[in-house]
Order: C-alpha cells, then sequence, then structure tokens
C-alpha cells in the first residue's frame, strides 16, 4: 500500500517564496553555540512554515509537539522560532493566500551542504533552478531555495557555526523526509550530485512506504517514492517526518487543534505508526511513531 498522493496548486512554489526574498529579516540565533563547525552534508537541518495563520499555528504546534515559540520582529515580517527543549526545529513566516483560492500552508524543508556555490552550480547542471538567490543570515549561515529537476521546491543550507548535532531524533524533531515525485530516476541523479546521496534500492526493514533510499556519509537521509500514474494533479513535493511519541495521541489532538488528519494510522503502512496530518493552514506533515529496535537478551 502506497501513501496517498498530495495535490498542491501549481503557483505555491511562487507565492511562499516573497516574504524571504525581502532584505529586511530578524537575526536568526546559530545552530550551535559555541561553534563546532562541523556540517553533515545531506541532512535534514531545518524547516520553514510559510503560512497566513501565524498565530493559529503557532498554538497548533505548540500543543501538539511541544514546542516553545519566540517570535522575532513584528507585524507580517516577524519570524516565528521553534524549539524543542531548547533546541532550534523550525521557523514560521507570514505568506498570504493565492488570490482566488483557499488559505494553504506549506512547510519547506532545508537539507545540509558543506558548499552552497558548489551546490548551486551543480544544482543547474543537473536540470534544477534557483526559485530565491543566496540569502546570508550571518549567526546562521547561507541558504538558498530551488527547484530540482522535476520541479520540487527545497532548500540548501550552509551554516556558519555548525549544523545540528548529528542523533536519532528526540519525539517532537524532524526524523525524516520523503520525495515524491513522477520520474525517480531522475531524481536518483539529481541528488546524487547535488547531496550526495547514495541509493539503496529496497524497503528499509521491509516496509512498504520507501520505494528507494537515500543514505549520507553511511546514515539514512531520506527517501524517494515515485507518484501513481493515476494522481494527474499531483506536484513533485518533498515531506518531513516528525517523530512522536504516541501516534494514536498525537492523531486524537490533532482536529482538537484545528487541523485535518489526512492519512490516519493504518496497520498495513508501518504497522499503524505513521500518519499524514494537515495543521489549521493546510500544511501537510508526516507524523511518525519510532522506536530503535533492542536485541532479546535471552
Amino acid at each position: 500500500m502506497q501513501l496517498r498522493p498530495l495535490i498542491f496548486p501549481a503557483a505555491l512554489g511562487l507565492a511562499i517564496l516573497a516574504p524571504v526574498a525581502r532584505a529586511a529579516f530578524p537575526v536568526i540565533p546559530a545552530f550551535q553555540d559555541p561553534p563546532t563547525d562541523i556540517r553533515y552534508p545531506g541532512k535534514l537541518i531545518w524547516a520553514d512554515l510559510f503560512t497566513e495563520k501565524p498565530a493559529i499555528c503557532k498554538t497548533f504546534y505548540v500543543n501538539i509537539f511541544g514546542w516553545t515559540a519566540e517570535t522575532l520582529g513584528t507585524g507580517r515580517d516577524a519570524y516565528t522560532l521553534f524549539r524543542k527543549d531548547g533546541k532550534l526545529v523550525a521557523g514560521m513566516i507570514y505568506r498570504p493566500a493565492l488570490e482566488g483560492s483557499t488559505t494553504m500552508g506549506t512547510w519547506l524543508p532545508y537539507f545540509s551542504v558543506e558548499d552552497l556555490e558548489g551546490a548551486v552550480e551543480t544544482v543547474q547542471k543537473n536540470g534544477g533552478r534557483v526559485e530565491v538567490t543566496t540569502h546570508s543570515f550571518p549567526a546562521r549561515g547561507e541558504q538558498v531555495i530551488i527547484r530540482d529537476n522535476q520541479d520540487a521546491l527545497v532548500g540548501l543550507m550552509r551554516t556558519t557555526d555548525g549544523d545540528p548535532d548529528d542523533y536519532l531524533a528526540n519525539y517532537g524533531e524532524w526524523i525524516w523526509a520523503q520525495l515524491r515525485v513522477r520520474e525517480p530516476s531522475q531524481s536518483i541523479i539529481f541528488y546524487q550530485a547535488t547531496l550526495g546521496f547514495t541509493l539503496m534500492d529496497g524497503h528499509l526493514g521491509d516496509e512498504n512506504i520507501y520505494d528507494h533510499l537515500w543514505a549520507g556519509n553511511g546514515v539514512f537521509r531520506a527517501s524517494l517514492d515515485k507518484i501513481p500514474e493515476t494522481a494527474a494533479a499531483a506536484n513533485p513535493t518533498w515531506f518531513g517526518f516528525i517523530r512522536v511519541e504516541n501516534i494514536e495521541d498525537t492523531v486524537a489532538r490533532v482536529p482538537e487543534l484545528g487541523g485535518f488528519v489526512f492519512l490516519a494510522p493504518d496497520p498495513e503502512i508501518k504497522d499503524g505508526r505513521l500518519a499524514i496530518i494537515r495543521d489549521p493552514s493546510g500544511a501537510f506533515l508526516v507524523v511518525l511513531e519510532y522506536e530503535l529496535e533492542t536485541e532479546d537478551p535471552s
């Protein structure tokens, strides 16, 4: 059984990018203080939520994942930082809804690179393009928003003082990312070149949501799946996964907080430990209950 294809307006990507391109922007703190200068190319290290409803979304994420929120700046230029147990996990910025459409929030993931300028050149050589040119945030680093060779939006970031530490995500943190595309073979070439991903065919742990797995420096980082031919309107898209302690409890709170359960836990998908939800602004993300397998001492 495959995950349902998600369908987004074709112009959505252009609409979410305008706030990032503005010159004035609050100072964003570094991931590491003191600096480590250690980076993990190919690791999902950040995500920004673009939404027309920042206030209600802040309430949603604080309550659903136990995040804390700090808003920098004021008005529509404000930027909200989310933390989990003091660690930076995500950001949020205002984005107006598309003209003539309902409100649609969007999560944009950022992957770590060691050489941002070189990564941009590789993107362009492999059929991608730059949507928002490189911006520098002195304490945080440099980032760029691109479209890959199948038009999926994604961010690339080179941190100034080092990436977030590399460990199994705690509850309420990003644990995985999946790309849904029409031509997996094209994505394999693109991300091997751009992020140094290594292709691992097959299914991790004999599960049923991974067509292909990507590893970086020997660590599994992301997966790749094909959009079904029957989903003609679905767009190539990256999805972030948040680790949760109890999938049933998490899903039960979603509607109470103004969200929507798009795909409820299903025993045929990751043994019922996965769900797709939408926040109050319509932004999709995946929640996953995951525990390391322990050896039987007997």
